[in-house]
C-alpha cells in the first residue's frame, strides 16, 4: 500500500500535529477495515488460509492505528490465540499481538 508506505518513510520528518491528524482520519476512517477484518477472523474454518494471512498482514500494518477500544471490546484477541496451534499462521497472529502489547 503505497500510502502506508509514504506514511512509514516521512514518519520521523512529520510534526507531531500532522500525526496526530494523520492518526484521527484514520480512526474515522477505519471501521471498514477493521469489521471487514473481524469476518475472516472469526470465520477460520470458512476461509481460505491464504486470506486469513493476508488479513494478518494487513491488521499488522494498521494496529498502531487502531483506537484501542476496538481492540478491547471485540474478539480480535481471543481469534489471534486461537491461530496458534497452525503453523502456517502462528507467526502472523503473534506479530500482531505484539503491535497490541
Amino acid at each position: 500500500m503505497l500510502s502506508e508506505e509514504i506514511f512509514d518513510h516521512s514518519k520521523n520528518q512529520m510534526t507531531q500535529h500532522q500525526i496526530m491528524e494523520l492518526k484521527n482520519q484514520m480512526n474515522s476512517d477505519f471501521t471498514t477495515v477493521f469489521e471487514l477484518c473481524k469476518v475472516v477472523l472469526s470465520n477460520l474454518n470458512q476461509v481460505k488460509q491464504s486470506l486469513i494471512r493476508a488479513c494478518l498482514e494487513t491488521l499488522n500494518a494498521f494496529l498502531s492505528w487502531i483506537p484501542m477500544y476496538y481492540i478491547i471490546y471485540s474478539d480480535l484477541i481471543d481469534n489471534l490465540v486461537m491461530m496458534f496451534p497452525s503453523d502456517y499462521l502462528r507467526n502472523h497472529a503473534l506479530a500482531c499481538l505484539v503491535e497490541i502489547a
